[in-house]
């Protein structure tokens, strides 16, 4: 990620250290990314092949070929599913059905987001006759995305926040890469997980995109154009994810308008209308994909969903479950266990600002704001302000549906974990000549981080089946079992 211009507020002061760090943080980042990757891809190995010579897992590898024989549908029902008087009757369809898929007129389809087996699945099975397998793909694109979520966090501390130490960046890393569920898109079944991390790898490319937007002189409308594209293939993984292209408003309103310090002329109406043109062709695109598929633009699927279970009369988006799905997305605690892995494993949502407190650390974002140069406020602030509106349009989105997934809770996490490291680095930068707060802030930070990341990992191993590592659980129950001796008796732990 590149990082042009002069650092911002304190540029002076580490006049010395400045054109050594970059040098010395290199060494923090690839080994961050590093173990990530090497995690990551060690969690998410369910299929023992990267790659096949036939289709595998659900349907993602099928979906890819489909496409490329020019079909919007991943398989053909069977003919005994077609004569059925009502085929969305479980009672009727549970012999036939192809499970988390939709049916419609004969044909399977995914109410999933297609960009995944449109940009990943298909272009490899064209390219080598081989299929990728979900598993592969899951931790391919989620060690992408966390490449470029460091990367990005990089750029923004050595240009706005450059008075905020190593430990401070170190510790934001780690937070972002293990403590804000993203290991939930590790876990089996693996296509919704790639849907997920795709959204995510899109969302990141369009954040590091409107950055260069703010801080190009000359090509401010092209990399505007560039996180447009990047905010459809995000809706296009993920339909909830659509009031999160909200975060090209205030980057729009910077680099459009044209300021005397900008090569650029102001905003006119064709200028904006390019610079939005990819988010619209890619919308409209969908649009028609849906009608082809479903007979009606605005229809993803969801109406014509086969689980396996009878919902008579349930509605997908409905204000109802809203202020009970926001309270259980932020606050809901799941019961605490005695024994390995402790919490206990539900699929419904975890309170994320309760036990991944990591997030409370966007709270302090405006202090970085303020810390800045008055001809880096604008930018900085921008780029902040389209951050924060990801996180809440995505926890409204899915709060609307008649169910509440930790799975879908994992959406607007990670924007927030985001934010949240952002926060940190903000208020170490701002806090330099106040040691005594930065102490604080040091020891908070690693206490939140520490939680957060527990809490992600042991939720994350709530089916926990790795019979090649047979000394982790014993290690990990270790602490609670010399607690019950100390208590004198075994119990529920607190």
């Amino acid at each position: 990620m590149a990082e042009p211009g002069t650092p911002g507020t304190g540029a002076s002061a580490d006049a010395t250290g400045g054109a050594s760090r970059p040098l010395a943080t290199a060494a923090i980042v690839l080994a961050i990314l590093a173990t990530a990757a090497v995690y990551f891809w060690w969690a998410g190995w369910f299929e023992p092949r990267w790659s096949t010579p036939e289709p595998t897992g659900h349907h993602l590898p099928l979906y890819g070929r489909s496409l490329l024989g020019g079909h919007s549908w991943v398989k053909e029902a069977p003919p005994e599913m077609v004569k059925l008087p009502n085929p969305y009757d479980p009672e009727q369809y549970r012999a036939y059905f192809y499970v988390d898929l939709s049916y419609y007129r004969g044909f399977f389809y995914s109410y999933y987001g297609v960009v995944p087996a449109l940009t990943l699945f298909a272009p490899w099975t064209a390219l080598t006759g081989a299929y990728l397998t979900e598993g592969f793909a899951a931790a391919f694109t989620l060690s992408l995305a966390f490449a470029v979520a460091v990367l990005l966090l990089r750029a923004v501390w050595l240009r706005h926040l450059p008075r905020a130490p190593g430990w401070a960046f170190a510790i934001a890393t780690v937070a972002i890469g293990f403590g804000d569920l993203s290991l939930l898109f590790l876990m089996l079944p693996p296509h919704p997980r790639v849907v997920q991390a795709s959204a995510w790898l899109w969302l990141l490319l369009a954040l590091a995109a409107s950055w260069q937007a703010l801080h190009s002189a000359r090509r401010g409308p092209a990399w505007l154009a560039a996180a447009s594209l990047a905010c459809g293939l995000m809706v296009g993984s993920r339909s909830s994810h659509l009031g999160a292209c909200a975060l090209l408003l205030p980057v729009a309103w910077v680099v459009l308008r044209g300021q005397p310090a900008r090569a650029v002329a102001p905003a006119s109406v064709a200028r904006v209308a390019c610079a939005f043109l990819p988010l619209v062709a890619i919308g409209l695109g969908l649009a028609w994909f849906n009608q082809v598929r479903f007979g009606s633009p605005f229809e993803f699927g969801v109406r014509y969903w086969l689980d396996g279970a009878s919902r008579p009369g349930l509605r997908f988006f409905s204000l109802e479950p809203l202020p009970d799905n926001v309270f259980g997305h932020l606050f809901r605690v799941p019961p605490v266990e005695r024994d390995f892995p402790f919490l206990s494993w539900s699929d419904e949502s975890l309170g994320a600002l309760v036990l991944l407190p990591f997030a409370w650390l966007a709270l302090l974002v405006p202090i970085g704001i303020r810390g800045q140069r008055p001809a880096d406020r604008t930018p900085f602030a921008a780029f902040a302000l389209a951050v924060a509106l990801v996180p809440v349009p995505i926890l409204l989105a899915i709060s609307l549906l008649p169910v509440h997934y930790v799975r879908h809770e994992a959406d607007f996490v990670l924007p927030l974990g985001w934010l949240a490291a952002l926060g940190l680095l903000s208020a170490a930068h701002a806090w330099r000549d106040r040691p005594a707060a930065r102490r604080v802030l040091a020891v908070v930070a690693v206490v939140l981080t520490l939680v957060s990341v527990v809490t992600t990992v042991l939720h994350a191993m709530g089916d926990w089946n790795r019979p090649e590592i047979p000394w982790l659980e014993p290690l990990l129950s270790a602490p609670v079992r010399a607690w019950e001796a100390l208590r004198g008796s075994p119990g529920t732990a607190p």
